[in-house]
């Protein structure tokens, strides 16, 4: 790792954030898993179909199969049996006869084409086309879905629902996965309390271990909560000691800052390495990045809002980046409908609302922006991106958000 900035100066945020993720190197430990359990899990090995789909000429819709080429004039067919899913007919037939078939059941031999039973009138053994369809009508063909050997997802992907189905349709019963990424995390502060326990004077429940157990927990992370540690330089010590034995990262939320007891900064750069401190970007000034022994450490800040934001600004890029992915949080351009502003210096994460209004994008930003309101989070849907140079987005200038739907989970 190489020196990323020096403790008296900020970083300006793309550098810090370019900087924190060159010096991350992947965490790539595999397993091979059932895939009952693969939901969220990162594939290692990229999945070629075993077999070919369909691997027999199947019917689309219910309705009847016959042989186009032999359609009589007349439109009138004999039926002579019913073709199954799971249960096919499988004798040939003859010109003028046709088979009764469901939806996913195997073409019988001699048969091409599929009409919907809509279009037909039935007496007895006898049924009426209204109208001749065109040949290979509501028929899907060998390999229409796959062939076999054919790439079907590749490496790194992420299992959701559609994957895991497709997996299961290929007959698939393991997948070889990446183990994830195990965080170890604690709340430093003789200010925080239990919750459940009445709260004394210039005494807070601690709201941020619940934040990062959430945020680890959304994007699929191992972790470890080990609670809340005191403001004591040996507990501090011996409790970053436990988490690098047991996980690849360490993170912390307050103890990073400037004041008598914050002693988490100190300890790093005598266990280890402190490698990043202040960031010129608000919420969030005052985050670390380092390592411990060899976990890699994120020393989040105290106040609630600027752990959230440096959790996914900075924290989230970097453990996914061990995860062997990439990730960038999407970025949409919108209109201000009331003004943005703050001082030049610091790039700003503003909690805001935005809307869609006529298909364009809209966005006020919340009245409050203080760091320790974290019910601005609740309310607001999006962060507003204001660069650092920028004083002011007026009234409908165009502004970029990050929207938390699918990023902050």
């Amino acid at each position: 790792m190489t020196d990323c900035c020096s403790h008296g100066t900020m970083l300006n945020f793309e550098d810090a954030k370019a900087q924190l993720l060159s010096d991350i190197t992947p965490v790539l430990r595999t397993e091979r898993i059932s895939l009952e359990n693969a939901y969220g899990r990162i594939l290692a090995e990229q999945i070629d179909s075993p077999i070919t789909q369909p691997a027999y000429p199947t019917s689309a819709m219910d309705g009847y199969a016959f042989q186009y080429d032999s359609a009589p004039d007349s439109h009138q067919y004999k039926r002579v049996g019913t073709s199954l899913a799971g249960h096919p007919h499988l004798e040939n037939i003859n010109p003028g006869e046709c088979i009764r078939i469901m939806t996913g059941a195997i073409l019988p031999p001699n048969t091409d084409t599929v009409i919907m039973q809509e279009q037909t009138t039935t007496k007895d053994d006898l049924v009426h086309f209204s109208k001749l369809p065109a040949q290979h009508s509501n028929v899907r063909l060998v390999g229409a879905e796959l062939v076999q050997g054919q790439r079907v997802i590749e490496k790194h992907s992420r299992l959701g629902a559609p994957q895991i189905a497709l997996i299961a349709s290929l007959g698939i019963p393991r997948v070889r996965v990446y183990k994830p990424v195990s965080v170890a995390f604690f709340s430093t502060g003789d200010e925080l309390q239990k919750m459940g326990r009445p709260l004394e004077p210039g005494q807070i429940y601690d709201s941020n271990r619940f934040a990062i157990r959430a945020m680890l927990a959304s994007y699929g992370f191992q972790f470890h909560d080990l609670g809340v540690v005191k403001d004591d330089k040996q507990a501090i010590k011996d409790t970053l000691l436990h988490a690098a034995s047991i996980s690849d990262v360490i993170m912390t939320s307050g103890g990073v800052s400037v004041g008598d007891a914050d002693y988490v900064k100190d300890l790093v750069e005598s266990l280890g390495h402190l490698k990043m401190w202040k960031v010129a970007m608000k919420p969030g000034k005052p985050i670390a990045f380092g390592e411990v022994e060899d976990a890699y450490f994120f020393g989040l800040p105290g106040n609630p809002v600027s752990a959230m934001v440096t959790f996914y600004q900075l924290a989230l890029p970097a453990l996914m980046k061990m995860q062997g992915r990439e990730f960038s949080p999407k970025s949409i351009q919108a209109k201000a409908t009331a003004p943005f502003k703050k001082r030049a210096g610091r790039m700003e994460f503003q909690r805001a609302k935005f809307e869609i209004r006529d298909g364009e994008y809209t966005v006020a930003p919340l009245p409050s922006q203080s760091s320790a309101k974290l019910s601005s989070m609740h309310q607001a849907n999006c962060f507003a991106i204001l660069e650092k140079d920028t004083t002011e987005i007026t009234n409908g200038g165009p502004i970029v958000i990050q929207p938390f739907e699918g990023f902050v989970e």
